[in-house]
């Protein structure tokens, strides 16, 4: 990985859902501090009962697939304030979701620095657009600084953004 063991990266998670499949799909998207492409992912997760249960599914997909590639200061985005929320607070979380919360703190305390932060949908359209393909897929998929053209265009343009004055 072109990164230092002390270098930040942020991990975007989003999730696509059917409901009436009770399937979830993970699409997840790794960065550096610049803004480049370290990797990327979806994870289909059967059995899945609500949209917040399948945001969760993401986060501790998200933060696997960081763990797994040996980072160890993340920040992890994602769309969902309620999931955010949860994942930030010291407070047991007894609702239908809260194994999944549980089991996501369980995994940030294998990183160094681990941060929850929130971002807008629009902001979060690469890790979007893998998780609808991911949909199509029978299989979860892995790459390594690189991705399907789709999210790699989201990503190159995420990057201009931050560029422009």
């Amino acid at each position: 990985m072109a990164t230092s063991p002390t270098s930040m990266v942020k991990i975007s998670v989003d999730v696509a859902f059917s409901q009436n499949q009770n399937v979830s799909v993970s699409g997840v998207v790794v960065r550096d501090e610049g803004g480049h492409l370290l990797g990327a992912c979806h994870h289909r997760t059967a059995r899945v009962q609500s949209t917040f249960a399948a945001e969760a599914f993401a986060m501790v997909h998200g933060l696997e697939f960081a763990a797994d590639l040996g980072f160890s200061s993340v920040v992890v985005e994602g769309d969902s304030r309620t999931i955010i929320k949860r994942l930030k607070s010291s407070a047991p979380d007894y609702s239908e979701i809260g194994p999944i919360v549980s089991t996501a703190k369980s995994i940030k305390d294998r990183f160094a620095r681990c941060w929850f932060r929130q971002v807008c949908r629009s902001m979060n359209r690469a890790a979007h657009a893998l998780a609808r393909i991911g949909m199509d897929s029978s299989d979860d998929r892995f790459w390594i600084e690189e991705a399907l053209p789709a999210v790699v265009s989201y990503v190159a343009e995420d990057r201009r953004n931050l560029e422009s004055p």
